[in-house]
């Protein structure tokens, strides 16, 4: 298992070093999708090679590692598609385009309701049918895709669950847009030429990181003010896109050691500060 998770985190760590290099969605994917794939073949290898020593292993990888990386492929190829047929005309056009590409992540959770009740309450029961291989039962199979499979790597359920965790990221990168749309919008032109600029220049997760932590203490609106909010605000105010923040986000939860990098560097810069401003 740790030899999954050593994966999976070197691919996290290789995309969090594209979304950082390039904001542009499209080139993004481009980049990303090689990758996701090299780490698909890397632990089908394994997987192949390597028998699972319980089903308890064989469920854990199925259930939550292999969807980690699987979900990462779906979500990449999917952000290319939207991004490539959005159409090029007025931001009503697109607010009605990407609110489309909502519905139809909307729909596929009201077709594999039951299914998708079972992953989110976090329902054990059915898990050796969905999760060990060559338990399919034909009654509790959603996909009709399923024929098409890996007996050696595939269960009945963990595409399924991999195309859950995808679309979650996809509906908060659709909302994203569309908020970002709505601010265009709902900003006449004389306030931003009367703004004051001050453009943050440093690393988009830092930024991510402090927005999050601020969120976490509540310092805004009495602790009433969401994430987006903080985040849309931000964005205006320091002249930046910040892309897919949750994304970032979770990039940062996923860091093996100096999750709160940024705000550590803060501590010790302030402190040297006033250390040195009183003679220390």
């Amino acid at each position: 298992m740790e030899q999954y998770e050593k994966i999976n985190s070197e691919l996290e760590e290789q995309l969090l070093f594209i979304t950082q290099e390039t904001q542009c969605f499209i080139k993004q994917s481009e980049l990303s999708v090689p990758i996701c794939i090299n780490a698909l073949d890397k632990i089908k290898k394994r997987v192949k090679s390597t028998p699972f020593k319980s089903l308890k292993d064989e469920i854990l990888f199925f259930k939550h590692l292999k969807p980690k990386i699987s979900s990462k492929l779906i979500y990449y190829v999917q952000i290319f598609n939207i991004e490539t047929r959005k159409p090029l005309g007025t931001n009503e056009q697109q607010k009605k385009y990407l609110s489309r590409q909502l519905k139809k992540l909307n729909h596929f959770v009201e077709e594999n309701l039951e299914f998708h009740q079972y992953y989110r309450s976090a329902s054990v029961f059915l898990d050796e049918k969905y999760f060990i291989r060559g338990k399919a039962d034909l009654h509790l199979i959603l996909n009709n895709g399923f024929y098409n499979y890996d007996s050696n790597f595939n269960t009945s359920h963990d595409h399924m669950v991999a195309l859950i965790m995808a679309n979650d990221r996809l509906t908060i990168y659709i909302r994203d847009e569309i908020n970002k749309i709505e601010n265009q919008n709902n900003s006449p032109n004389h306030e931003q030429r009367n703004s004051p600029k001050c453009s943050w220049t440093d690393s988009k997760t830092y930024l991510v990181e402090l927005i999050y932590a601020l969120h976490a203490i509540g310092a805004f609106e009495n602790g009433k003010a969401d994430i987006k909010e903080i985040a849309t605000t931000f964005q205006k105010v320091f002249n930046i896109d910040l892309g897919n923040y949750y994304h970032a986000y979770i990039e940062i939860r996923n860091r093996k050691s100096g999750r709160t990098k940024f705000l550590s560097l803060l501590q010790e810069a302030l402190t040297k500060k006033m250390d040195e401003q009183d003679g220390r």
